[in-house]
């Protein structure tokens, strides 16, 4: 069984006017059709990933979600989930992000979104929650995300999982990435080839857990531990065809 596993943005969807191209899309349709398995793998939630499933209907065999936290099926039922119930120490780097310019702080729990209000008028109430499968924290600026990384790592590295990418940080649940998700999805098949492709940091853990490229305009720190580069999914199919 050979599985190919895309992350989305920047990647099979590229914003420069493209999207998602026809060659990308009938390479998919070819890989599935000689029994291959094609899904994606992205920073998305279940509810904005509702226009991949739309884009490519017919297409996806599994959906991984919020950096790894929610696994679906082609349809978008839930398969599995991993959620944290660390929800004080979300709503402390909510205070501390306050003061280092977010601008958008979000805590996903399957579908339902709660925002932090970024002025600080309206308090959150996120210890209050039970559990979360992810976070996503956006700065104004690198070096605002750089400190709230700093702060993430230093208070809640034994408790979370954490990635930034520029001026972006997702949070996890502890020990949750996007190559925990691909290997729990993959490991009902025997001895299947996984390949894996992306371009930001997140995509990091399932490059290097398996037959991983990264798209040839993907941060360097991806390009670095990837097998290979390419310019399109399109190209890293083939190779799996072919090998």
């Amino acid at each position: 069984m050979k599985i190919v596993a895309s992350d989305y943005d920047g990647t099979l969807f590229q914003e420069n006017g493209i999207g998602i191209s026809e060659e990308d899309k009938n390479a998919i349709c070819k890989f599935r059709t000689q029994g291959g398995l094609f899904g994606m793998v992205t920073g998305r939630d279940l509810y904005a990933s509702v226009p991949i499933k739309k884009e490519l209907s017919g297409m996806l065999d599994f959906l991984i979600c919020s950096t790894g936290a929610i696994a679906c099926d082609g349809e978008g039922r839930i398969l599995f989930q991993h959620k944290s119930s660390e929800t004080k120490a979300v709503s402390d780097i909510a205070d501390f992000s306050l003061k280092h310019n977010v601008a958008s702080f979000t805590v996903i729990n399957e579908l339902t979104r709660h925002h932090l209000d970024i002025f600080g008028k309206i308090p959150h109430n996120f210890s209050s929650l039970k559990e979360f499968n992810n976070c996503t924290l956006w700065f104004k600026t690198i070096e605002d995300a750089e400190n709230v990384e700093a702060y993430v790592k230093e208070s809640y590295e034994d408790k979370l999982t954490f990635f930034r990418n520029f001026e972006c940080i997702e949070i996890t649940p502890l020990g949750v990435t996007k190559a925990v998700a691909v290997k729990e999805y993959t490991s009902q098949f025997d001895n299947p080839s996984v390949y894996t492709i992306g371009d930001g940091v997140t995509d990091i853990p399932m490059i290097l857990e398996f037959c991983g490229f990264a798209i040839n305009n993907a941060n360097e720190k991806v390009k670095k531990v990837a097998k290979n580069s390419c310019d399109r999914v399109c190209d890293l199919i083939e190779y799996a065809l072919n090998n």
